[in-house]
């Protein structure tokens, strides 16, 4: 059976709206833990009663094993990687049939409904961890299925973004084109499975994480425990892009938070240096705080002069 996670943030609406009309396209029995994370009784009201959600008091006590959908609040802002760990643990302490979990943001549209059920068909390979689907979204393909990350050459596309600029939209149009099924890098957080065998043998996502990065993050988690990410490119849903984060978090605290995430990533996971460290964390600055203002006013000015010219 399929153990369903959801982190909740201030979008209970949103939730029981994903519940109600999506995760009822799923042909196969689930069971669903939301972790409502920051929630009162309000935001636990309006989840229960759209969802019929169970209220668990205490994570470690047994649940009603009747339910199919349980509800756990917490006071703080677990982040993404404590959500999830937190629902992951209470359905594997609690119901041993679960033997993958989906990790599923409350902002998607699932296209094929066989999706899920497609998806654990690729962990019949011992050395497959976890897998996810083609991602659509507003601005293209969101993947799975791009390479390893190098921090030099991340540095380098950013900090001469003029002279790189041909060569990250030749990435991105690489990203955004369909691509086969077969093994991958890391899938997409916003979707995707892992085998609970998989997931409990490299000790889920790293708590040490707030928001973003953690895909790469649990990639080498899984490569340090012989597993592996699977694309499947035949299955596919739509992720509505920033549906919790545009509304709660402002753009440079958004940028902030990335930034962040990329430089523990390459600290703790790739051994980079403190020199590679200070000039990717540099060449980042520079690119969000000067380069993309100065194009983006740029792309105005010569929309105007068009505009202009067109009179």
């Amino acid at each position: 059976m399929t153990g369903i996670v959801i982190v909740n943030y201030k979008t209970a609406e949103l939730t029981v709206d994903f519940v109600g009309r999506e995760l009822s396209k799923l042909p196969s029995p689930w069971r669903l833990v939301i972790v409502d994370a920051a929630g009162d009784e309000e935001s636990a009201r309006r989840i229960q009663e759209g969802t019929g959600a169970i209220r668990i008091t205490d994570p470690a006590s047994p649940p009603e094993r009747d339910a199919a959908v349980y509800l756990i609040s917490s006071a703080e802002n677990l982040g993404y990687a404590r959500g999830n760990n937190l629902g992951a643990k209470f359905l594997a302490d609690h119901f041993p049939e679960i033997d993958c979990f989906l990790f599923s943001n409350n902002d998607i549209e699932i296209i094929d409904a066989d999706v899920v059920d497609r998806l654990r068909t690729v962990f019949a390979r011992p050395d497959v961890g976890a897998a996810g689907p083609h991602v659509d979204g507003p601005f293209g393909r969101q993947g799975p299925g791009w390479k390893r990350k190098s921090i030099r050459e991340e540095t380098l596309l950013r900090l001469f973004y003029p002279l790189t600029w041909p060569l990250l939209r030749r990435i991105q149009n690489e990203r955004n084109r369909p691509a086969p099924s077969g093994f991958c890098y890391s899938a997409v957080g916003c979707f995707f499975m892992a085998s609970r065998k998989a997931f409990e043998a490299c000790g889920g996502f790293d708590p040490a994480t707030f928001l973003y990065g953690e895909e790469d993050i649990l990639a080498e988690r899984l490569l340090k425990c012989g597993y592996r990410y699977y694309y499947l490119g035949d299955r596919r849903v739509v992720h509505l892009v920033g549906g919790v984060t545009r509304h709660f978090l402002a753009p440079s605290k958004s940028d902030r938070l990335r930034l962040e995430s990329q430089l523990y990533y390459y600290r703790t996971y790739r051994n980079a240096s403190g020199m590679e460290l200070a000039l990717y964390r540099f060449a980042n600055r520079l690119f969000t705080g000067v380069t993309e203002v100065t194009v983006h006013r740029l792309k105005l000015l010569l929309v105007r002069l068009r505009r202009g010219r067109g009179r």
